[in-house]
């Protein structure tokens, strides 16, 4: 912070690589964002910002050695990726989804909800896609 020179510093936060962590940071993507924010805060004394957190990490073990076991976790991926290319589906799911939206109040609307955007415009095999690697590495057996 000392090469800012006293100016403002805005930064992104992107954590990546492999962990056994990675399912729970993507399930609590919003609670690691606001604790981080919370760090900075108490660190940057009103100079440092937090644009963006990404979680962009993977499970230890990749989407090919989970299929290679061919055990009930395999089988689960594979129905996932299935499922992000079969419209029925697709379709059956933004119609439940089209409900629950119904439901919201309209302030959360202009709020910045992860995958809230997905939803509205239709992209659900984006998401299906987008939390495969999570729900997965959520029920695998830990050894």
């Amino acid at each position: 912070m000392e090469k800012a020179e006293g100016r403002p510093i805005c930064c992104r936060v992107v954590l990546v690589g492999r962990t056994p962590l990675h399912g729970e940071l993507y399930a609590h993507g919003q609670q690691l964002r606001a604790d981080i924010v919370g760090q900075t805060i108490s660190v940057g004394q009103d100079r440092l910002f937090v644009e963006q957190v990404r979680v962009q990490t993977q499970p230890l073990l990749s989407t090919a050695e989970i299929a290679a076991r061919g055990d009930a976790v395999a089988e689960l991926q594979e129905i996932l990726v299935q499922a992000a290319q079969d419209g029925s589906f697709l379709a059956s799911l933004q119609s439940e989804f089209e409900v629950l939206l119904s439901k919201m109040p309209g302030e959360i609307w202009s709020q910045d909800v992860p995958g809230l955007l997905d939803i509205k415009e239709g992209r659900l095999a984006e998401i299906v896609i987008s939390v495969t690697p999570g729900v997965v590495d959520k029920i695998q057996p830990r050894t």
